[in-house]
């Protein structure tokens, strides 16, 4: 008996080590009370997105469970996958001028994508802080509640460790031009998270630049190219978009990320609402998700990063450690792009030097 009761306790033990563990009821406050309540008549979450934004469909899934649980909400949910931020925007845009409800009840970018659109009324004002006290706090929230962030990416060399570990000695842009790294690393056709180097250089250094990065760079390949610099095909991308995949389990023995000081950048991947949403507060709960310790633990799992912001973030340490060796973050946000305008003109002008270069 007594061997069957030690048993019966140690399996129970390795079961609940195996459950994931969900943090503590949220406060109902007044605000979020109004907002469950009208979710409650809803009843739905249709999300329009890219499959590696939040966890595509399984994300959306997932957000549905956390309502369940927190609010005994029951949400149908709906995924339809669209690679491109700018096409879900026109769309949504389109709907709004026509009338119609938008395709999505939340639109996912990034600074880029989302500031053109701020005078244009296609956002919905949310009082996010009032609804998550003391997890989202009014330097999390932009544009007067119409954008939160949900993610930090922290973009840089992405490169093999085994073929290319020099790239850990790199401690300015400027020593991808030395000889030692010819042919060696590709750059993306966009030029990726250049907009920080050209704010920080200006233009005409940055043309200078550009032109003789065209003929050390091997090629042009996109972000989400770890499978090909992990083989060894491509030993470094510069830059890369996000700065993620060295995360994935597959990758973390072999893939590295070296932030360079002249172009470190700190970008953040928003939520936000379209007025035009069919599901606003079902969206909003959506929005909580993300934000939640929870759903920024899925979105570590899944290697897709979080917000440094809060406590529990795994790129919070990355972060300090870098600015402790007097390296400040150029930080992408709403209001740099919308001060910066000039930033993406001139980098169009650059991606056509690049481009040029190629042919």
């Amino acid at each position: 008996m007594l061997k069957r009761a030690i048993c019966a306790i140690a399996c129970a033990a390795v079961i609940a080590a195996g459950m994931p563990r969900y943090s503590a009821a949220l406060e109902l406050t007044p605000e979020l009370k109004q907002v469950v309540d009208a979710a409650r008549s809803e009843g739905k979450l249709v999300i329009e997105s890219p499959p590696a934004f939040m966890g595509g469909g399984d994300g959306v899934k997932a957000a549905a469970d956390w309502m369940k649980r927190q609010f005994d909400l029951s949400i149908a949910v709906a995924w339809t996958p669209n690679p491109s931020t700018r096409v879900v925007i026109a769309k949504v845009y389109t709907e709004l001028g026509a009338g119609q409800k938008a395709s999505t009840d939340a639109y996912m970018a990034s600074a880029e994508q989302i500031q053109p659109m701020l005078d244009k009324g296609v956002f919905r004002q949310v009082s996010w802080p009032q609804l998550m006290p003391g997890r989202i706090t009014p330097e999390i929230v932009e544009s007067d509640g119409r954008a939160l962030r949900i993610v930090t990416r922290l973009p840089g060399i992405l490169y093999n460790k085994q073929v290319l570990p020099q790239v850990a000695d790199i401690h300015s842009m400027y020593d991808l031009l030395t000889p030692e790294f010819s042919g060696k690393f590709a750059t993306t056709p966009f030029l990726a998270a250049f907009d920080g180097f050209v704010e920080h250089e200006g233009y005409e250094k940055s043309v200078d630049y550009v032109k003789k990065l065209g003929t050390q760079i091997s090629g042009l390949v996109e972000c989400g190219s770890g499978e090909r610099i992990a083989s060894g095909e491509v030993p470094a991308l510069a830059l890369d978009c996000a700065g993620t995949e060295q995360y994935q389990d597959r990758f973390k023995n072999v893939l590295g990320l070296r932030i360079v000081p002249d172009a470190a950048l700190r970008r953040y991947q928003y939520l936000t609402i379209p007025v035009n949403a069919p599901d606003p507060d079902v969206a909003i709960l959506f929005g909580l998700y993300l934000s939640s310790e929870e759903g920024q633990a899925a979105n570590r799992a899944r290697r897709d990063g979080d917000l440094d912001s809060y406590p529990d973030s795994s790129q919070r340490q990355m972060v300090a450690d870098i600015e402790s060796h007097g390296n400040p973050f150029t930080n992408i946000t709403l209001e740099w792009t919308a001060q910066h305008k000039e930033v993406a003109d001139q980098l169009r002008s650059l991606i056509k030097i690049i481009e040029s270069g190629r042919k």
